[in-house]
């Protein structure tokens, strides 16, 4: 080892060297440390550190800590966000904070057994099949998707495998157990035709010209008319809109006023007509709008629904406006998603068949559709048995 003697600008004197510390591991290149020290005895010291250290992490500089389950979890989920949209991230990451990381993150991870994991994966199991009440929502630590919360465990060892970070999964050994879960009654908040009447009267009786109000009426009208949801409805572009044949193309979505190329899901692709009344109130709007950026110097804008400044709009921003307008109203606060709920609720009352439905909203399947409005179709239930009753002679 070749420790050389450097006095320094200020006079001071340290004793340096530049070790060869081995091949790395990862890079396949020379790894080498420059080690500087007051004495030369410290030097030598400090270097053999350096390679035992290099030695220690595996015959490289690039240090991975891995200290307990939450480190290799943390590692898993930087991974995991790479390839899924920023709502299926924020999914996770609630996941992973109110159930996996809470029961698992302390443990260092190969001290994990499958043991240590039934109790775990029994626990909670325990905790989703208690007595709910009558409540319409699990409470946190109660959430039925135990089995969801067991594979991404799963998933995480399985990462950890890959990297040579533990000798085998201790979740291959684990039974999942079955129980009997409670369902919660789903409360679909929408508004009837007479609500939704005040609604519009109460809106379109405040003073115009003014932004977030013109906004607001154009926003709720297009939400109502054809049972997009809020975030289709923000991302949308006049190119979007064919303002003559009412037909709205939905191909976005934003998430946190960040506009999203690809919409919910696959089934999320389609085109939605709307009535001339909302074709009416955009073109209004669309004139205010292009009005409005032009007195701020601004040229006409791309977006049908953008912020006062010309930013991608956050809903969250104008939600308080629209729960005012509800309470003014003395309606239900059943929020921008409420409009798309009363959107299917109105069409099925209407006789409009099921595929249709699903189709204008955008969902997966049918059996969702129906799953979550076939109990809306009181209209259609109360001119079922006045049918039954005109034909029932017998």
């Amino acid at each position: 080892m070749n420790i050389k003697k450097v006095i320094k600008k200020d006079g001071t004197i340290v004793y340096r060297t530049n070790i060869y510390l081995g091949i790395d591991s990862l890079t396949g290149k020379q790894a080498r440390k420059v080690v500087t020290a007051k004495s030369e005895k410290m030097c030598n010291i400090k270097a053999n550190q350096a390679i035992n250290e290099f030695e220690k992490q595996g015959n490289t500089v690039r240090k991975v800590s891995i200290d307990n389950f939450e480190d290799m979890a943390m590692m898993w989920f930087e991974n995991y966000k790479l390839s899924v949209k920023p709502r299926t991230v924020q999914i996770m990451q609630t996941r992973l904070n109110n159930y996996v990381l809470p029961a698992l993150g302390a443990y260092r991870i190969d001290k994990v057994n499958s043991i240590l994991l039934q109790q775990i994966v029994n626990q909670w199991a325990l905790n989703a099949s208690q007595p709910l009440n009558g409540a319409y929502h699990r409470p946190r630590g109660k959430g039925k998707d135990f089995k969801i919360y067991f594979n991404i465990v799963e998933r995480i060892f399985k990462h950890a495998l890959s990297l040579g970070l533990v000798k085998d999964n201790p979740c291959l050994n684990v039974i999942v157990p079955k129980v009997r879960l409670e369902s919660t009654e789903k409360k679909i908040k929408h508004l009837t035709v007479d609500q939704l009447r005040v609604f519009f009267v109460y809106a379109e009786s405040l003073p115009k010209e003014r932004y977030t109000t013109e906004l607001m009426l154009a926003l709720c009208r297009l939400l109502v008319a054809s049972g997009l949801r809020i975030g289709e409805a923000v991302s949308l572009s006049w190119s979007d809109i064919d303002l003559e044949t009412g037909a709205v193309s939905v191909s976005k979505t934003t998430h946190r006023a960040i506009i999203q190329s690809t919409p919910k899901t696959n089934k999320s692709n389609r085109v939605v007509l709307i009535d001339s009344k909302a074709i009416a109130v955009l073109k209004h709007w669309r004139i205010f709008q292009a009005r409005h950026f032009l007195s701020i110097g601004k040229g006409k804008h791309d977006l049908v629904f953008p912020g006062i400044t010309g930013k991608v709009l956050d809903y969250q921003i104008i939600r308080p406006v629209l729960l005012k307008w509800f309470k003014a109203c003395n309606l239900p606060q059943v929020g921008f998603h409420g409009f798309r709920h009363s959107h299917a609720s109105l069409l099925l009352n209407a006789g409009v068949p099921y595929k249709e439905i699903q189709e204008r909203l955008g969902h997966a399947s049918i059996k969702m559709t129906m799953d979550i409005y076939s109990h809306l179709e009181t209209d259609n239930q109360i001119r079922a048995v006045e049918r039954f009753e005109s034909i029932a002679n017998f």
